[in-house]
This record gives structure tokens, C-alpha cells and sequence, in this order.
């Protein structure tokens, strides 16, 4: 079983890599944990202009009409209590999307695989060491041990970064933050609200997006060792925590959303790897550079991140030597500038400047991002 190329994660980054190396005429294989992989995200939100991607790589024709909920904007209570609208109904990209993260990792996986990429699934890389004959990869297929030959690796394993890390690879993290993330039931059938709900608070900050499935998906952005964190892992610290927001919390009073588990707690750092592409292999995704979810571009980031390294990766089997520098540099500016942009942003939030959080973002001046991207 031998490839140009070898996707280590099946996520948004590794489908359209996928897509794309297939398209440049490279044998395609993607490595995907399966079900291990979908179930805990910071967000499920697709701005407008993530579409047009979709549409290119083929992922909109494996979307079914369940799989998805038409987004008309964001309302944001930030710097001010009141909320303010961002309609996107004046863009001429059309709507964003609420997506049931499941069913649109599978549908990233079924384009990929529609356009002749293998896919080994559920499987778990073991090992990857490269020799005069390419990448020798080992891995576990439904339990099996199998192992492939890859001229180049790509690694998109999330935050994770499984393959850089081996190669050396360390992470460099901007602000330390953490998301709580809760999925929300009702038995009601009385909310309609299409927009992306963001709510600051003393600390952190809330958003909150209704999901095809008829639930609802609330995230709390915070400080990594923050009090509020440490009481709301448990399902009756949560509830109280929600219960003094503003916005957020009349969403889930009024259409009677229950939390029937306790909230998961996973990183919201932005960061990136120090080395984002060696000899032969590159990072992608989030395993390459991760974006604070008040951007909310993750999604889309990775899938532009995994299209650029497939690209790199086939310039970089026909001859071009500079290629995979050149990715790495790319996405080195994209995360920079999305560092920029975010400080902007927490800056326009003045309301508790003694709020460690708060303090912690007015703290990364633009000294530290230019420190942190050099």
C-alpha cells in the first residue's frame, strides 16, 4: 500500500487536502480516528464565504437537508449589554451555516473519497518513520496492524499535532483559554432564532448557535485556570453559570433547554506549531495553527490550510523545493494577522479591566504578537 500521499485526520483540513492532492494526480490515503474524532468541538458555525469551498470540493452534494441549519447573522452583546446584528442577509455570499458536525465530517469524508482518496477508517496512526524508501507508517485498521509507504505525510490530527510533535515540532501558545461546551435538548418545538449568539461576561465570554438536530450548542470561553471553570465542570455549576448571563441564558430559559450532561471542557488557545513543515511532511488544521473561536473560522481555516498544503505537497513532488517553506510561511501570516485582528476585538471590551481574563487579552499587545509569530 503504497501513496504520494499520507492525511493523518479526516477533519476539515484532512478532507480537502484530500480532495485537492487528488485533483494534482497524487494517490490519497487519509487516516481517520472515526467517531473518536466528532464529538467534542469548540464551534459549528461556517461563515458565508466558507460555501463556495464546500460547493468546489463536492461536499455540499453529500449534505442532506437534516445536516444543516441556514444562519442570517450574528447578534453580539460585546462592549455594550445590548445586542447589536450583523445580518447576512446583505452579503452576496448568501448565509452562513449551523452544521451537525457528524454528518459534515462524514460528508468531507465522502467527497474525498468520491474523488478516488482511500480511506482508512476508524484507524489510529502508530507510528511514522521515514527512511531512503519514504514515510513508513504504522497503524491500527479496526484493530489490525497494517502499515503503508507514503512519499509525504500530512499531518491533520488537530491540537494534538501527533506527527509534528514526532518530528520534533513543539506548540507555541498565545492566550491560555479553554472552552466549556455544552449541547442542550427541549421537548419544545418553539425555537426559531438563526443567528449566532455572543455574550461577554466578567469571565470570558458566551456564544451560543441552534443545531439541526433541534438542540442547541453553548460554549463559555474563559481563562484555563479561572474559578468559573473549576465550578462549572459539573452540570449544577454550569447551569448557575449560564443562569447569570443576559442573552444566552434567556435563550435556554425561554425554549426550556435542559443539559442532560455536564459540559465538556476542551482548549481555545491560539497557537500554532513551531515548525509547521520538515523534510517531506507538513501540519495542517489545528494541528498547524489553532484560532480563537471569537473569530469563529476555524472551520474554514482548516479547510483553506489543508487545500494550500496539498498544494504544497504536490509542488513539492514535482520539483519545487521551496514549496512546503513557502505553506509554512503562508500560514504563519494568516495566523498572525487572525492574532491581530483578535486583540482588536477583546480591546473593544472595556467593562472589567480588573477581570483576570480581560487583563490577560488587554495584556498581548502587539509587541507580543510580534514576538510570538517570529
Amino acid at each position: 500500500m503504497t501513496y504520494d500521499l499520507v492525511i493523518v485526520g479526516g477533519g476539515p483540513a484532512g478532507a480537502f487536502a484530500a480532495v485537492t492532492a487528488r485533483r494534482a494526480g497524487l494517490r490519497t490515503a487519509i487516516v481517520d480516528q472515526g467517531g473518536a474524532t466528532t464529538g467534542c468541538r469548540v464551534g459549528d458555525v461556517i461563515p458565508p464565504h466558507g460555501r463556495r469551498l464546500l460547493e468546489s470540493a463536492g461536499v455540499l452534494a453529500m449534505l442532506g437537508p437534516n445536516d444543516y441549519l441556514e444562519s442570517c447573522g450574528t447578534r453580539s452583546a460585546w462592549g455594550s449589554p445590548s445586542l447589536a446584528a450583523t445580518d447576512f442577509i446583505m452579503s452576496p455570499l448568501g448565509s452562513g451555516w449551523h452544521v451537525d458536525r457528524a454528518a459534515f465530517n462524514r460528508a468531507l469524508l465522502a467527497a474525498a473519497a468520491a474523488e478516488g482518496s482511500t480511506i482508512l477508517s476508524p484507524a489510529r496512526a502508530l507510528d511514522a518513520r521515514r527512511d531512503r524508501y519514504g514515510w513508513q507508517i504504522t497503524l491500527s485498521v479496526n484493530g489490525r496492524m497494517e502499515s503503508l509507504v507514503a512519499a509525504t505525510l500530512l499531518d491533520c490530527s488537530g491540537r494534538s499535532a501527533l506527527i509534528a510533535r514526532r518530528q520534533g515540532a513543539s506548540r507555541l501558545v498565545d492566550a491560555a483559554q479553554t472552552a466549556l461546551i455544552a449541547w442542550l435538548e427541549t421537548p419544545r418545538d418553539t425555537d426559531r432564532d438563526a443567528t449566532l449568539v455572543v455574550e461577554s461576561a466578567p469571565d470570558g465570554w458566551w456564544y451560543s448557535a441552534r443545531l439541526p438536530a433541534g438542540n442547541r450548542v453553548v460554549g463559555f470561553i474563559t481563562r484555563l485556570l479561572s474559578p468559573a471553570l473549576r465550578h462549572a465542570r459539573i452540570a449544577a455549576g454550569w447551569q448557575a453559570l449560564v443562569a447569570r448571563t443576559a442573552h444566552v441564558g434567556a435563550i435556554c430559559r425561554t425554549h426550556g433547554y435542559v443539559l442532560r450532561q455536564p459540559p465538556a471542557v476542551v482548549s481555545a488557545a491560539s497557537s500554532r506549531l513551531d515548525r509547521i513543515a520538515g523534510p517531506d511532511w507538513a501540519a495542517a488544521g489545528d494541528a498547524a495553527a489553532s484560532f480563537d473561536p471569537l473569530a469563529a473560522q476555524g472551520i474554514l481555516t482548516a479547510m483553506l490550510s489543508g487545500t494550500f498544503a496539498a498544494a504544497a505537497m504536490a509542488a513539492h513532488l514535482g520539483g519545487g523545493g521551496a514549496a512546503l517553506a513557502d505553506y509554512a510561511r503562508r500560514l504563519q501570516g494568516i495566523h498572525a494577522e487572525h492574532v491581530r485582528a483578535c486583540r482588536r476585538y477583546y480591546a473593544v471590551e472595556t467593562r472589567w479591566p480588573a477581570s483576570p481574563f480581560w487583563a490577560m487579552h488587554a495584556a498581548q499587545g502587539e509587541s507580543a504578537v510580534e514576538s510570538f509569530v517570529a
